[in-house]
């Protein structure tokens, strides 16, 4: 397998979550000289907390689907856009009855638009699973583009307050959806095989918590914020963490490329050494930017966002043991060695959950990205440990 086969494929998937990232932060950025500090911080929370529900509703099928369809073909895919449209609908509803801070409160149009976005967004989601096993990841670029429209209405529906940021993401989803839902036509056809979720969970299981445990802090963490620190802050953090985010997506969809190419049995020790020198001198250049460059990108949002920057300079430290993390969970994939994965999914989580609350309190933004780093960095040595071939 050559480094050309995996930086394409990478390259396209990257290229897809940069733009739907750039855009994205294009989007806050446009809301954020919109709408009043306070309704940002509500929509962002509202908002984290729907791509939160759409993480934890691939139940870890995302790498059962890569891993499963030379196996089972439109079987993996059809019965992965079943299980995550189902999932997302009932978490979203659990949501709406929730309703932390109590935003919804007599919203029921808000409460209605985030059901149909939780469908929406599980198609949208789904379709970005199948198009890696079908070696389509160029519709997906393609479909990141189309999802952008979803900043064209900021401007018009600024008099509803945080509801129209909401709104302005759903018609992003619908466009984006049905861009992907013509192109791979009958792949997510909705189907239910029994016997490829026996074979997909036990491995999904692992990638399913460490999934988790890599979106607390854009999808979880506002939430909290919101909770001890206030609106305004939840509108400092989410943008600054949103700027952190951008530089982990390469190392997310190299990942899945590795993973889609070892269980066609194409990756060997050398090219896992490869990957992890790439990464490396990529942890370098990335926190060179960060350190050197998070004032002027919070500045693009108003002064007031500067607040979050010691956050963001922090946060750099981090990359290094993210990148490890997602290297090895993606041998163990391959390995098929879920219980590995499992372990050090849950310390992961377990850390993170224990962490965030008292050093939010004790540090206030930077706390957030130590808790980031603890995480991270409590799960690679059980990681190196249940597989030293890399290392």
């Amino acid at each position: 397998m050559g480094l050309r086969e995996l930086i394409r494929p990478t390259a396209n998937l990257t290229g897809a979550t940069l733009v739907s990232a750039a855009v994205g932060f294009f989007f806050w950025w446009a809301a954020a000289r919109l709408y009043p500090p306070k309704e940002v911080g509500v929509a962002s929370s509202v908002l984290s907390a729907l791509s939160l529900i759409f993480t934890l509703s691939t139940l870890g099928l995302n790498v059962g689907t890569v891993r499963f369809y030379p196996k089972f073909g439109k079987k993996a895919t059809g019965t992965t856009i079943l299980v995550i449209t189902t999932v997302s609908f009932f978490l979203t509803w659990v949501y709406i009855l929730a309703n932390p801070g109590g935003v919804l409160t007599g919203k029921m149009g808000v409460k209605v638009l985030l059901l149909t976005m939780a469908v929406l967004g599980a198609v949208y989601t789904a379709s970005g699973i199948a198009a890696v096993p079908l070696r389509k990841t160029s519709v997906f670029l393609r479909q990141s583009v189309v999802y952008s429209t979803r900043v064209l209405p900021l401007p018009f529906l600024r008099g509803e307050g945080f509801e129209g940021i909401v709104a302005s993401l759903g018609v992003g989803f619908l466009v984006g959806t049905a861009y992907g839902v013509i192109k791979l036509k009958d792949t997510l056809k909705p189907a239910l095989s029994t016997e490829f979720l026996r074979e997909a969970l036990p491995i999904s299981l692992g990638n399913y918590l460490m999934g988790i445990s890599s979106s607390l802090p854009i999808y979880f963490m506002p939430s909290l914020v919101l909770r001890d620190l206030g609106r305004e802050m939840a509108a400092y953090y989410y943008t600054g963490f949103m700027i952190v985010s951008l530089t982990i997506v390469p190392i997310n969809q190299l990942s899945i490329i590795l993973l889609r190419e070892g269980s066609d049995n194409k990756i060997g020790r050398k090219e896992m050494i490869k990957a992890a020198e790439v990464l490396t001198a990529y942890w370098i250049a990335a926190s060179a930017v960060l350190i050197l460059g998070s004032d002027a990108l919070l500045s693009l949002f108003g002064d007031r966002y500067t607040a979050a920057e010691d956050m963001i300079k922090l946060a750099s430290l981090g990359i290094g043991p993210v990148s490890f993390v997602a290297l090895l969970t993606t041998e163990l994939n391959i390995a098929m060695n879920s219980g590995g994965i499992t372990i050090a999914s849950a310390l992961n989580c377990l850390v993170f959950l224990i962490s965030a609350h008292p050093l939010l309190l004790h540090f206030g933004l930077q706390g957030a990205a130590l808790s980031w780093i603890l995480s991270n960095s409590a799960a690679l040595p059980l990681l190196m440990l249940r597989n030293p071939k890399t290392f």
